[in-house]
C-alpha cells in the first residue's frame, strides 16, 4: 500500500471544532483494528501470522510505510526481530535484527520510560547515531512498547524510510493505546499457542499411548500363542512398517521379517559384523536400552539401524535390530523394539525354564535330528531357543565308545575349538553321535576332509580309549540328518567288523562307497566265506597269483580300463587282457566282459 493510499486527511490546529472528531475517529480505527486481531489470537492463528496483523494494522491507522515487530527475548532484555509489514523481503531482514545492546539507546529509552520513542529526525537526533539506523536510511522513527502492566513484551518500529513524518498528539496518543493493545494481543497469541502446543503434545502422547498399548498387547498374544521367536520379529515388522531381524550373539541371523513391499531386507550383521564402530556401539548398549548403528560406507551399512539387546538371565543371547526404511524412525519404533526385544528375553528364558528338566536340551535336539522324530516345526522352534541354526550344513560323525557326559562335552569343546563351528552331541545306548557344522561355502569331499582331520585330532586329545568313528557325508538339509545318521553307523560297524591297527581310527563314507552297505550288514565269517568263494585260488601262493591279484586292483582302480591299468602296472595293454583272461580261466569268473562278475570281485 503506498504511502498516499495510506495517508488519512489530516486537519489543521485552526479547526479546533473537528479535532475531537478526528481523535474519536482514530481511537475508534485502532480500537476496531485491535479488536480483529484479538480475535484473529483467540482463534489459534499462528504467533508470526498474527504479528504479522498487528504490523498491517499499526502502518494502517498511523499512516507509515513500514512497521517491523521484535519480540523480547525473556529474561534478557534482548528484542529479536519477529515480523513485518509489507513483503516477504522486509521480514526477512527485520528477522536477522537483534535490539537491546548495549549500545542501542532508542530501545533504553523506551524500556525506561515505557513511552513512545519519536525520533522526527535521525540525521539531528544523537540518540540515532547507530550502524542499523544508517544502514536502514530512516529519517523519521516511532518506537512503540508493546505492554502489558508494567512489562515491555515487544516493540512496534514504525518509519516512512528516508523520507520525514509528521506526527500529531493524537498519533503518539493512539499509538501508545495501540502499543497497549498490542501487549495484550502478543500475550493472547503466544498463550494461545502454548495452549495448541500443549494440545498438540497431549494429542501425539495420546496416540502413541494408544499406539504402545496396543503393541504391548499384540506381543504378549503372540508369545500366549506360542508363535516363537519368529512370530514376535514379525509382529515388530507389522507394526511398525520396518524391516526387523533377530541375530544371536554369534551374528547369526535366527528370525527375519520384510515389509509388505520386500524390497529391503535388514543384513547389518551380515555387512558389517567384523566393522569396528559396529561392535563397539552393540557392546556398549546397556540391558534394556537400545542404540543407534549410524550409516558406514566402510561396512556397506547405506541406513540408520535401531538395535535393542536381548539378555536372558543377565548373558546376553542375541539383537533385535531394526532398520530405518521407507519411514523414519520414530519414539514408537523405540518403544516397540525394547518391549519386543524383552519378549524375547522372556520367551528364551521360559523355553530354557521348560527344557530345565532335561539333562542337555542340546542333546535332545541332536537327538531328535539324527532320528528324525520330531517335525520340522517342533525343531526349528527348539533349534530358535538354543541358538542353533537349524538351516546349516552337518556332518555327522558315529562312534561305538560308551563315554560319559563329562568326556563328551570335552570332546565337544575340542571340536569347536579346532573347527570354529557349532557341536552337537547326543548318547545313545550304542554309541554317540556328533552333528558338526561345516561352512556352506566349502565343497562336500574338502569339508568332510578338514571335519575328518579336526575329528582325529580332538579324539587324541580328549579320549584315552581307542574309538572307532564313522563320518558321514554333508547334509545339506536338516532332513538328511537322519540319512547321514544311517552313514555314520554303517561306516563305524565297518571299522568294528573289521579292527585293524591300534589308536583311534576314523573312515568316512565316501572311503567305503557303496560296499559299506555289504561290508556293515554281514558277519565276518559270511565275508570269509565268500571272500574264499570268489577269489579263493587267487589268495593261495603259486606262482602268477600275486601279478594276477595286482592287476586286478589296477583295473579296477581305474575305472575297469586296460589302458589306464597297463599305465599303472608299467606293461603292455595286451598283459593286462592276458591276465584278466587267466583270472577267468582260474575263477570262472569274466571281468573284462560280464557286469554281474565285476561285482562279485
Amino acid at each position: 500500500m503506498s504511502a498516499v493510499a495510506q495517508r488519512r486527511p489530516r486537519r489543521t490546529v485552526s479547526a479546533p471544532a473537528n479535532e475531537h472528531d478526528t481523535e474519536q475517529h482514530e481511537y475508534g480505527t485502532a480500537l476496531s483494528a485491535l479488536s480483529q486481531l484479538t480475535t484473529a489470537a483467540l482463534t489459534g492463528g499462528e504467533l508470526r501470522e498474527t504479528l504479522r496483523g498487528v504490523a498491517a494494522r499499526a502502518c494502517e491507522v498511523l499512516a507509515i510505510q513500514r512497521c517491523s515487530i521484535f519480540v523480547r527475548d525473556e529474561p534478557s532484555e534482548v528484542f529479536v526481530g519477529c515480523a513485518a509489514h509489507p513483503g516477504a523481503t522486509l521480514e526477512s531482514a527485520v528477522r536477522r535484527l537483534v535490539l537491546g545492546g548495549p549500545a542501542d539507546r532508542i530501545t533504553r529509552a523506551i524500556l525506561d520510560t515505557h513511552a513512545p520513542l519519536l525520533i522526527r529526525d535521525a540525521h539531528s537526533d544523537p540518540r540515532a547515531l547507530t550502524t542499523a539506523v544508517r544502514m536502514w536510511k530512516l529519517r523519521s522513527l516511532l518506537g512503540i512498547p508493546m505492554m502489558v502492566g508494567d512489562q515491555v513484551l515487544g516493540l512496534l518500529m514504525l518509519d516512512n524510510g528516508s523520507e520525514l513524518h509528521r506526527y500529531a498528539p493524537v498519533d503518539l496518543e493512539v499509538a501508545t493505546a495501540f502499543g497497549r493493545l498490542g501487549g495484550s494481543v502478543l500475550t493472547i497469541a503466544r498463550e494461545t499457542s502454548g495452549l495448541r502446543s500443549a494440545l498438540e503434545t497431549a494429542t501425539r502422547q495420546n496416540r502413541l499411548l494408544r499406539r504402545t498399548t496396543m503393541a504391548e498387547h499384540r506381543l504378549s498374544d503372540a508369545i500366549l500363542a506360542g508363535g516363537g521367536l519368529g512370530a514376535i520379529v514379525e509382529l515388530v515388522c507389522t507394526l511398525s512398517g520396518k524391516p526387523a531381524a533377530l541375530y544371536d550373539v554369534h551374528g547369526q541371523a535366527v528370525a527375519a521379517c520384510t515389509t509388505a513391499e520386500g524390497e529391503r531386507t535388514v543384513t547389518l550383521m551380515e555387512d558389517a559384523r567384523d566393522d569396528p564402530s559396529v561392535r563397539s556401539v552393540l557392546k556398549e548398549v546397556l540391558p534394556g536400552a537400545s542404540a543407534t548403528i549410524q550409516p558406514t560406507v566402510g561396512a556397506d551399512v547405506r541406513r540408520r539401524h535401531l538395535a535393542a539387546p536381548v539378555d536372558v538371565r543377565g548373558d546376553r543371547w542375541g539383537w533385535l535390530v531394526m532398520m530405518e526404511h521407507p519411514s523414519r524412525l520414530a519414539a514408537f519404533d523405540e518403544f516397540l523394539l525394547r518391549r519386543a526385544a524383552t519378549h524375547l528375553a522372556l520367551e528364551l528364558a521360559g523355553r530354557r525354564q521348560m527344557t530345565s528338566s532335561s539333562a542337555d536340551a542340546r542333546a535332545l535336539l541332536a537327538s531328535q535330528l539324527a532320528r528324525g522324530t520330531a517335525s520340522e516345526d517342533d525343531l526349528r522352534r527348539s533349534a530358535e531357543y538354543l541358538g542353533v541354526s537349524l538351516d546349516a550344513h552337518r556332518v555327522v560323525a558315529y562312534f561305538n565308545a560308551q563315554s560319559d557326559a563329562a568326556q563328551i562335552a570335552d570332546l565337544v569343546d575340542a571340536l569347536r575349538g579346532r573347527t570354529g563351528a557349532d557341536v552337537l552331541a547326543t548318547r545313545g545306548p550304542k554309541g554317540t553321535a556328533l552333528l558338526i557344522e561345516v561352512p556352506e561355502t566349502e565343497i562336500g569331499a574338502r569339508a568332510v576332509c578338514r571335519t575328518t582331520q579336526c575329528l582325529r585330532g580332538a579324539l587324541a586329545e580328549v579320549c584315552n580309549e581307542r574309538v572307532l568313528a564313522g563320518v558321514s557325508a554333508v547334509c545339506r538339509l536338516s532332513t538328511e540328518v537322519p540319512g547321514g545318521y544311517r552313514v555314520a553307523r554303517q561306516v563305524a560297524r565297518c571299522l568294528e567288523t573289521f579292527p585293524h591297527g591300534d589308536g583311534h581310527r576314523v573312515l568316512t563314507a565316501d572311503d567305503l562307497g557303496p560296499g559299506r552297505l555289504f561290508v556293515a550288514n554281514g558277519h565276518p565269517e559270511e565275508i570269509e566265506r565268500f571272500v574264499e568263494d570268489v577269489l579263493g585260488r587267487l589268495l593261495e601262493d603259486e606262482e602268477g597269483c600275486l601279478d594276477l591279484v595286482r592287476t586286478l586292483e589296477a583295473f579296477y582302480e581305474n575305472g575297469r580300463t586296460v589302458r589306464l591299468a597297463a599305465d599303472k602296472l608299467g606293461v603292455h595293454e595286451n598283459t593286462v587282457r592276458y591276465r584278466l583272461s587267466r583270472v577267468h580261466a582260474i575263477t570262472g569268473l569274466d571281468v573284462a566282459g560280464d557286469a554281474d562278475d565285476q561285482l562279485s570281485v
